[in-house]
């Protein structure tokens, strides 16, 4: 009855879904973070932990090495990622990502040195591109007796670049995970707790407040090779409000294959990761009825995994 209880809770995301929100550090990166919706508070994400959670950094098998790319909305922008998990009483983690696109139209008045008229209106007169570039450095580690509660610090710098503008940011944040029963996560994430900052060349200074976000994962044995999880999780700040509700489901048969499906405010999100020697290689796709398809894959290597 309990189980029916839990997955009854999380089903109800897919039907009260809130809208879509856009944020640069949102996009897609490991391959069954990506299927599970983006979940990045209570999901880890291999390598790449750094830049999400960083108190799910305990849940790495480190050492491990992960990179990933994609496509964004239809080739609107493209991203890499890049990162590394180590340690063992203290889990640290470096991710590495560069977000960006091109055709930006640049505009002027037909006779700059007239006002805007009639006559004289803006017409296209090159195109530009914009990307941006964030490094984040993570640490994490278990305490209590058993060892199930941990707490995650990390901080982020930011390098944004426009056709005519460039800046530089930075912020901090600090998770935290608790396992109170076995195979069910909780997990707890203040992000950008220094706030955002963001210093443009043109003197202009961007600042945008905290965000709070909750999480939770269940998982259960099927079968003697069928193990399935399943979760939800959402945030909430001052500056938008509630963002994406994301949640979904992942089976995993014989530790070998995996697939996942889900949802971020309704978008409709899944993908598959196949576990070869000490290596795991992942796809997904999501679709955004706004914003269309969304392609990534992601690697990662880790000589903790064990020879199959």
């Amino acid at each position: 009855m309990a189980r029916i209880f839990i997955i009854a809770i999380f089903a109800s995301v897919f039907i009260f879904a809130e809208p879509y929100q856009s944020d640069d550090f949102l996009l897609p990166g490991e391959a069954m973070a990506t299927g599970l919706g983006g979940m990045r508070i209570v999901q880890n994400w291999e390598g790449l932990t750094a830049a999400v959670n960083p108190a799910v950094l305990t849940e790495v098998n480190s050492p491990v090495v992960s990179a990933s790319g994609g496509s964004f909305f239809e080739n609107l922008v493209s991203g890499a990622r890049g990162g590394v998990v180590f340690g063992e009483k203290i889990k640290y983690g470096v991710a590495v990502s560069h977000i960006g696109g091109c055709g930006i139209q640049m505009t002027d008045l037909q006779n700059p040195d007239e006002p805007l008229s009639a006559d004289n209106r803006p017409v296209v007169v090159g195109e530009g591109s914009h990307y941006t570039i964030s490094v984040d450095f993570g640490a994490a580690k278990k305490f209590l007796a058993d060892e199930n509660l941990s707490i995650g610090v990390s901080g982020k710098g930011v390098r944004k670049s426009l056709p005519d503008l460039s800046a530089w940011g930075f912020s901090l944040s600090a998770g935290a995970l608790w396992k109170p029963i076995s195979n069910f996560d909780v997990a707890l994430f203040a992000e950008n707790i220094s706030t955002y900052q963001l210093f443009w060349n043109d003197g202009v200074r961007e600042m945008a407040l905290p965000k709070f976000g909750a999480g939770a994962m269940y998982g259960m044995k099927l079968s003697s090779t069928i193990f399935i999880r399943f979760g939800a999780e959402s945030e909430y700040s001052t500056d938008d409000g509630l963002g994406d509700v994301r949640a979904g489901i992942v089976g995993t048969y014989g530790d070998v294959i995996s697939f996942a499906i889900g949802t971020a405010s309704g978008a409709l999100c899944s993908g598959a990761e196949l576990k070869f020697k000490k290596f795991k290689i992942g796809a997904a796709i999501d679709y955004r009825s706004m914003l269309g398809k969304s392609y990534s894959f992601s690697i990662s290597y880790s000589p903790a995994l064990s020879e199959n």
